[in-house]
């Protein structure tokens, strides 16, 4: 990789031949010029990290190609109050079993459902955002910090991570003292507790969120309301 005089950016591409889906290969880049690393130091600059291939399956159950979404993130911030629920597409990883991931829940349209008022201005700050969920145990399902898809104006984008020691995020913000609550998959339905998750803007944490709105029911399952009333 050579830079012209004043060229501050540049791409190139790595291939890998005969890759394996599931299976993470190391990378490394290593920039050993003296006169692009710190002339008060004889280190090189390293860059070292993993690359894998993925391939995610539709999630379909008796003819039912669509589950059901329940935002609880976006509605806690700005105290919205119980959302509903929109369609989505769900996805599950081929090689690891109940990792889920939520095609862009948060559309426009969406978004609208939670704001009366969801000036169409706002629509611009909607990006397209995978959620992924580790549900492969089901008393401990959790999700590793990441973004929702919202960059709200101010703010900056929503982001959120699972109150558990397995998220890195928690656990460096909260000093170690994460209270490693999960949330659960039971007959279809990913629910999360009051507290298990926490939310924040461009991987600040902000605080918990302190309601069980957060909830995916997987295609072709439901919830039932076991509640009587009597006249």
């Amino acid at each position: 990789i050579a830079f012209e005089a004043g060229q501050k950016e540049t791409t190139f591409k790595v291939k890998y031949s005969r890759v394996e889906t599931g299976k993470e290969y190391p990378f490394s880049l290593t920039i050993d010029d003296p006169q692009y690393y710190s002339k008060y130091s004889d280190k090189s600059i390293d860059l070292a990290f993993t690359v894998s291939v993925v391939k995610w399956n539709k999630v379909t159950k008796n003819g039912a190609t669509k589950g059901l979404f329940r935002d609880g993130v976006v509605s806690y911030a700005f105290t919205l109050g119980l959302p509903a629920d929109t369609e989505v597409e769900v996805e599950e990883r081929a090689d690891r079993p109940g990792v889920y991931r939520i095609k862009k829940p948060y559309t426009n349209a969406y978004m609208q459902t939670l704001f009366n008022d969801f000036q169409s201005s706002y629509a611009s700050t909607l990006y397209t955002q995978n959620i992924i969920i580790d549900a492969s145990v089901p008393n401990k399902v959790w999700m590793d910090a990441q973004e929702i898809g919202v960059n709200w104006p101010g703010y900056g984008k929503f982001v959120v991570c699972s109150n558990v020691n397995k998220c890195e995020l928690a656990v460096t913000t909260l000093g170690g003292q994460t209270g490693d609550v999960y949330g659960t998959l039971e007959d279809g339905v990913i629910s999360f507790p009051a507290g298990s998750l926490i939310w924040g803007f461009d991987y600040s944490l902000y605080g918990y969120v302190e309601n069980d709105y957060f909830r995916l029911i997987l295609p072709g399952h439901r919830v039932y309301d076991y509640s009587i009333s009597v006249t």
